[in-house]
C-alpha cells in the first residue's frame, strides 16, 4: 500500500509506503523529469506511471487491484486527482513511449 503526495513548493510527488512504524517516505519524484501519467494494466491490476521526458525512465508509482466497479471509479478520481494537482496530464496508451 502507497500513498502518493504532491509537494508543490518542490514540484515533486512524493510515495509513502507503509511499514511497522507507520508511513515511511519511499521515493521523492522531481517533476521537471516527466512528460506525463499513464495508467498501465495486468488483468485486475491496475497502475500508476509516471512517463519520463526526451525517453527517459518510466517510473512506477503504485499497484491497485480495481475487482470492483466502485474501485474503478476511485481510481479514474485519483489519477485525475493527481493530474490536476501537478499539471501533468494523463498520457493515452502510446503516447508515453
Amino acid at each position: 500500500m502507497r500513498k502518493i503526495r504532491y509537494r508543490a513548493a518542490e514540484d515533486c510527488l512524493l510515495v509513502y509506503a507503509v511499514s511497522l512504524r507507520g508511513w515511511r517516505l519511499a521515493a521523492r519524484y522531481p517533476l521537471d523529469g516527466f512528460i506525463g501519467l499513464y495508467r498501465g494494466s495486468k488483468g485486475s491490476i491496475a497502475e500508476v506511471w509516471l512517463a519520463g521526458k526526451n525517453g527517459g525512465q518510466d517510473v512506477l508509482l503504485d499497484r491497485i487491484f480495481l475487482g470492483t466497479g466502485a474501485l474503478q471509479k476511485r481510481f479514474a478520481a485519483g489519477l485525475a486527482d493527481l493530474s490536476r494537482a501537478t499539471g501533468l496530464p494523463v498520457l493515452e496508451p502510446g503516447e508515453a513511449t
